[in-house]
């Protein structure tokens, strides 16, 4: 289904601000950020924002705003993954709230900083450094899968940070190779860690390379958007080379990964894990006693299987306000597969 030509518009501004924000650099103000100093320091994140209300607003609508939504997007994904969910809720949202949308570490446009660590408390620290960065004193947290984990450690590292919670198809558990849908993911991250995608200079050349081994064409087109091409500038090496030579044939442009494939290959078994900062590195003796006592909503696919019946009492421990709903007919990446009904959930919560 197709948005409204409204949520159209507010898709190509929230790309706009984005553009805007690289272009401008961050204005931000210096702000002190107490952090765990055995993790080194935070990753400058890139994001996407709207901001509520019109660009002619008043001093009184900015007091008006509600806490901002911050979304958090899946492994092997990006901000721009979540722009046609963010223009919506931009649109439709009766209560004003600037939405952000953030490139997590080694994935997006953060390829200015990749790292070699990717647990959920390092990347919960990089969160925590962007709202002190942007001055977000509290915010509603929206996390799909890899994103749906990292809000729930989120809330139970910094429970007074975190307005609310929505959680998208994920559980604050360990998945292993028994858990078919994990094992899915294990088994594209490695066949995708096995092919040079530099030999390639379109993405329809990797489509098609990839066909065997990611049957599924949606999930290959998804692959696809943490993929460009290096493009050589004038002045390139491969430019020089061509011109030396008297050719007039355009340089080589391969593809190239958007996201640390190397790290994450590295990190699958941090990533299938869960954990909080500061809390110790036993998941089962040292989280017990973690809570958020805030809303938490977790919305599931009754078709991936990432949320399982085994794992309430887990998730009823951490979130003891916790409503859990099921959208009918969709897979995990539940925001595409359905987005009128996922924005529609996501709006009740919202504006309650």
């Amino acid at each position: 289904m197709e948005f409204t030509n409204r949520a159209l518009l507010k898709h190509q501004m929230f790309c706009l601000a984005e553009q805007q924000q690289q272009e401008e650099g961050s204005s931000s103000h210096s702000s002190e950020v107490l952090l765990d100093a055995t993790m080194g320091p935070p990753v400058d994140l890139q994001y996407m924002c709207l901001k509520a209300g019109s660009t002619n607003s008043s001093q009184e609508d900015e007091e008006d705003k509600y806490p901002p939504v911050i979304m958090l997007h899946g492994l092997l994904g990006q901000k721009r993954n979540l722009a046609s969910l963010g223009a919506a809720l931009h649109s439709q949202l009766q209560k004003k709230r600037d939405i952000y949308a953030l490139d997590l570490r080694n994935h997006g446009d953060n390829t200015h900083d990749w790292r070699d660590e990717m647990s959920y408390s390092h990347m919960a620290q990089d969160v925590i450094y962007f709202m002190d960065q942007h001055g977000i004193e509290n915010a509603v947290l929206i996390g799909h899968s890899m994103g749906g984990k990292l809000a729930s450690s989120l809330a139970l590292s910094h429970p007074e940070r975190i307005q609310g919670l929505i959680v998208l198809d994920i559980a604050p558990v360990r998945y292993t190779d028994k858990d078919k849908a994990w094992k899915s993911v294990q088994d594209i991250v490695d066949t995708l860690d096995k092919v040079n995608i530099a030999k390639f200079d379109k993405k329809s050349e990797l489509d098609s390379h990839l066909q065997n081994s990611v049957e599924d064409p949606s999930l290959r087109a998804f692959i696809l958007t943490s993929i460009h091409s290096v493009q050589s500038s004038g002045g390139g090496s491969a430019a020089a080379a061509a011109a030396a030579s008297g050719s007039h044939a355009a340089p080589r442009a391969p593809l190239q990964w958007k996201i640390n494939m190397d790290a994450i290959v590295q990190q699958m078994n941090v990533l299938a894990g869960f954990d909080v900062c500061n809390h110790g590195s036993s998941e089962k003796s040292s989280l017990q006693h973690l809570q958020y006592h805030g809303d938490a909503f977790f919305v599931n696919s009754p078709i991936s299987r990432y949320i399982k019946h085994s794992h309430m009492d887990t998730i009823k421990r951490f979130f003891p306000n916790f409503m859990l709903t099921t959208i009918k007919g969709v897979g995990h990446s539940l925001h595409t597969d359905s987005p009128e009904a996922t924005v529609e959930l996501l709006k009740k919560y919202l504006d309650r």
